[in-house]
């Protein structure tokens, strides 16, 4: 499942397309809800791929008791 945002030669060329592709970025920063953010750049296509998922307690103590 993904949602695809305006291409980067609308968004380039017209601020409505600019914000529309800025929210429907935010709007999938979601951890749990978000989706895969696509768009268009040329003849590629650029992959946001979904926020990676909190860290446990147990992860996060591990990180904080590394030896920096």
């Amino acid at each position: 499942d993904y949602v695809e945002c305006p291409s980067y030669e609308a968004i380039k060329a017209d601020k409505m397309d600019f914000a529309d592709a800025f929210r429907i970025q935010y709007d999938e920063q979601d951890p749990f809800y978000g989706r895969i953010v696509v768009q268009k750049h040329g003849d590629r296509y650029l992959i946001q791929n979904t926020p990676a998922l909190p860290l446990t307690q147990e992860e996060m103590d591990g990180v904080y008791n590394l030896p920096y």
